[in-house]
């Protein structure tokens, strides 16, 4: 259907100056800082995507890294910096790696209960804090480090995200110094934080302190440690951003005094923990602590005031959300102000408590930067971590937030589908696709264009996009898919070619749109063979893109009127319904294209895909394409990133999964 009025959605501010350019005005400006990611509040049940963040950050990192898949780099004149590959899309050297490791703690998941009311073992128990809840609260905010290579690190997570931690890299240097993230890899972390759907906030660690009492005794060597590594210096007169205005908040974390050696040591209160200081007040709801109702410009004398505290809940049992519920302490953020006092009166701007150009962030109650570094065990093979007793305090500054995912989303949609993909699996797939600017960007089953607004949202409208619809205009209104585009001042497709991708005039009409050369990334959310409510794929706010398939308009109960509707996607069977599995006639038409030496995908490209499972099918049998069919397509299986699940009920999942294009034409 179509609208005559402009979609209901605020197009977002552009992204703050990237770090070197205030860290560069900097006395200290060789210094390297670590770098704290605080994660999206996801959780683990239908429609979640937790399991998902280190991938898409990792190929948000490398899309960064690679200015396109033709060897361009962001990093420089850095010689050090690493080339992504030759004219000619065949790769140099890899770019660097990430790892991470959890900041928070309320005691090793292994010794928490199972519990089976919210996926865990088989034995039930009074406890309030499953071990899935402690593992999620654990990984809710992690450092991430940059390591040399990609054989460097061999991660014990194998790609999946929060409370996973790397394994021991065996005495092999990392690329950041052992204080932190090299300013030649600060922006490259920046824009990944900036353009993932499941990053809540990424902070710049200027200083740390331990903790030392129930009062926060700690803060006023956080001042002191700033002041002398020039963490803030831009903020001074002279520096970059004295004109910046700024604000002070207060995140606490309660893991009690110590972090807590036992389970239960987080204190569990309603729907969230919350600390004793956080009950003296009343304060908003979710992710970020309530906000002020006023703006302000007022000087560091007052700046107390500028102050907001969030207590970030453990999650319970029922909720496995952190930052479900939020409090604020006067008494707390006051004290955390007036330690950091001696900093604060060198800033040259002005306060402002909404809307400020720098937010400096206190967090208390985290695991110590030392241990991060490694000078704690964290056995590969299983064995208990070995952690100091102590918690610290962080002075940071919050160096970018989460993307407005929700610009894209299918509730502001001039063009309407009756499945559309939702935003967050979008942003999902773009970026575990690597989609970087200057980069060609082809969905063969476009519908409402899901995939393809989050490729041009992620680059910033970089790259040059194509669609292949088989619905007609009658089902996808394609005039209203790209006003899609432009009511948000993105470039259209080139073009939204109408027809079956499995055709070969098709798929020339798609590459001439781009000058008939091959695409850099294929983003494939194939027909599930599901009309919607035939299952009832109503899960999460997300889970709703993944009740049909090809964004909805191709499923193949109603484009293929001669096949029976079945009760379950294995009673007519693969064979019957899907050829073969949802990738089959995909990677069909990518051998075919290849064989008669007019190639659809690039070598060194990617393509990637939502793959449904349903209940009794296994997704290496019944749903992958076999090896003669990658063969045959130049394909294999993404070294880095392994085939991921996310459930969207008791009976249907679907798989995100990756393949890179290692020859374009058959020898």
């Amino acid at each position: 259907s179509s609208s005559d009025s402009p979609s209901n959605f605020v197009i977002p501010a552009p992204p703050p100056p990237p770090p070197s350019s205030w860290l560069s005005s900097s006395s200290s400006s060789s210094s390297s800082f670590p770098v704290l990611i605080h994660w999206r509040g996801e959780g683990l049940g239908p429609g979640r995507s937790y399991h998902f963040r280190h991938d898409e950050f990792r190929g948000a990192f490398e899309a960064a890294a690679l200015f396109s898949s033709r060897g361009k780099t962001d990093c420089g004149d850095d010689d050090d910096c690493g080339d992504g590959g030759d004219d000619e899309g065949n790769v140099s050297s890899p770019p660097p790696k990430l790892r991470f490791r959890d900041a928070l703690w309320c005691g090793d998941p292994s010794s928490f209960p199972p519990n089976p009311a919210n996926g865990g073992g088989d034995g039930g128990s009074d406890n309030p804090v499953a071990r899935r809840d402690a593992e999620l609260y654990n990984g809710s905010m992690q450092y991430v480090s940059v390591v040399a290579s990609a054989g460097e690190v061999e991660e014990e997570d194998s790609g999946s995200g929060g409370g996973g931690s790397s394994a021991p890299n065996d005495g092999r240097a990392t690329l950041d110094p052992p204080a932190g993230v090299h300013p030649r890899y600060l922006d490259l972390l920046v824009e990944a934080a900036g353009r993932c759907s499941l990053v809540h906030a990424a902070y710049l660690v200027v200083a740390e302190s331990p903790i030392t009492d129930d009062e926060g005794n700690g803060w006023e060597g956080l001042a002191i440690k700033a002041l002398s590594n020039g963490g803030f210096d831009d903020m001074m007169e002279g520096g970059t951003n004295e004109n910046a205005t700024w604000a002070v908040r207060l995140k606490h974390y309660d893991g009690g005094v110590g972090m807590g050696d036992e389970p239960g040591d987080a204190r569990i209160a309603g729907d969230g923990v919350e600390s004793s200081e956080g009950r003296e007040s009343g304060g908003g709801k979710g992710g970020e602590p309530r906000a002020a109702t006023e703006q302000t410009e007022r000087g560091p004398a007052t700046a107390a005031t500028a102050a907001t505290t969030t207590v970030v809940a453990a999650a319970t049992a029922m909720h496995p959300r952190y930052g479900k519920r939020t409090t604020r302490s006067i008494t707390r953020e006051s004290s955390a102000v007036r330690s950091l006092r001696p900093l604060l009166e060198t800033f040259a701007g002005r306060v402002r408590l909404k809307g400020s150009d720098v937010k400096v962030v206190v967090i208390d109650g985290v695991r110590p930067w030392h241990e991060q570094r490694g000078e704690w065990d964290d056995d590969s093979g299983g064995g208990s971590i070995e952690r100091s007793s102590s918690s610290s305090t962080l002075l940071t500054r919050r160096l970018t937030k989460c993307p407005m995912t929700s610009v894209i989303s299918p509730s502001t949609r001039i063009c309407r589908t009756t499945t559309p993909l939702g935003s967050i699996p979008a942003y999902l797939m773009a970026n575990v696709a690597r989609v970087a600017r200057d980069m060609t960007v082809l969905d063969p089953y476009a519908g409402s264009c899901s995939t393809l607004l989050a490729a041009a949202m992620v680059t910033d409208d970089g790259v040059r996009t194509v669609g292949i619809e088989a619905a007609p205009d009658a089902v996808v209104n394609r005039h209203d898919a790209r006003r899609d585009f432009s009511v948000r001042g993105l470039t259209p497709p080139l073009a939204l070619v109408e027809g079956d991708c499995t055709s070969p005039v098709v798929r020339d009409e798609a590459r001439e749109a781009i000058g008939g050369k091959p695409f850099d990334v294929i983003l494939a959310d194939p027909p599930y063979g599901i009309r919607e409510g035939w299952m009832g794929c109503k899960g999460s706010k997300e889970s709703k893109g993944g009740k049909g398939g090809g964004d909805g308009t191709k499923e193949m109960g109603s484009t293929s009127p001669s096949l029976p509707m079945p009760e379950t996607v294995t009673q007519v069977g693969r064979d019957g319904l899907l050829g073969g599995g949802p990738l089959s006639d995909l990677l069909a038409a990518v051998a075919y294209d290849r064989r008669r030496g007019r190639p659809i995908i690039t070598k060194g490209g990617r393509l990637i895909a939502f793959v449904p499972v349903a209940e009794g099918e296994d997704l290496e049998r019944d749903c992958l394409p076999g090896a003669e069919e990658l063969t045959a397509a130049g394909l294999v299986a993404d070294p880095d990133s392994a085939p991921t699940e996310q459930k969207l009920n008791k009976g249907l999942s679907r798989w995100l999964v990756s393949y890179v294009s290692v020859s374009d034409r058959e020898r």
